[in-house]
């Protein structure tokens, strides 16, 4: 009787263990350096409510779990700082550095949200710098998404 659990019990093991190391990072974020930018990568869950990465970010302020400082102007969400790290610029924008989204997709019904002229990798998956706002970028679900600290011209 128990030689008939043992396949099961294992088979149910490695279910379990997929699920934990495929979903590791799931509704996580993680700060991390990408191409010499500060970076923070989270990846959307299937039970956020939110409609745009604008508002999962916000989501994300009041669980505690990002901090960023930033306002909602007439074009949405622009963040100013994350973990009190500021976005800087010289007068001319020649220099500096301010807070943009890379995505790991360029398209969404229809809508091309990135070009695949600007892209970083991070753990062998490409990701696309964001074509649209914070608040103009849809959140969807298991796709993830990389808030980064990027000098001005890149």
């Amino acid at each position: 009787m128990k030689k008939k659990f043992l396949p099961l019990f294992i088979a149910m093991l490695c279910l379990v263990s997929l699920c934990a190391f495929t979903g590791c990072n799931r509704g996580k974020v993680t700060k991390t350096e990408i191409d010499e930018k500060t970076c923070y990568v989270f990846t959307a869950t299937a039970d956020n409510t939110e409609t745009t990465v604008a508002d999962y970010l916000k989501t994300l302020k009041a669980k505690g779990e990002l901090d960023f400082e930033g306002y909602d102007s007439e074009y949405g969400l622009y963040i100013t700082s994350v973990d009190g790290l500021k976005e800087e610029f010289s007068a001319d924008f020649a220099s500096g550095h301010y807070w943009s989204l890379y995505l790991d997709f360029t398209e969404s019904e229809g809508v091309i949200y990135a070009a695949d002229d600007n892209v970083c990798e991070y753990k062998g998956k490409i990701y696309y710098y964001a074509n649209y706002g914070f608040s103009g970028i849809p959140c969807l679900d298991g796709h993830t998404y990389i808030l980064a600290y990027v000098p001005y011209g890149n």
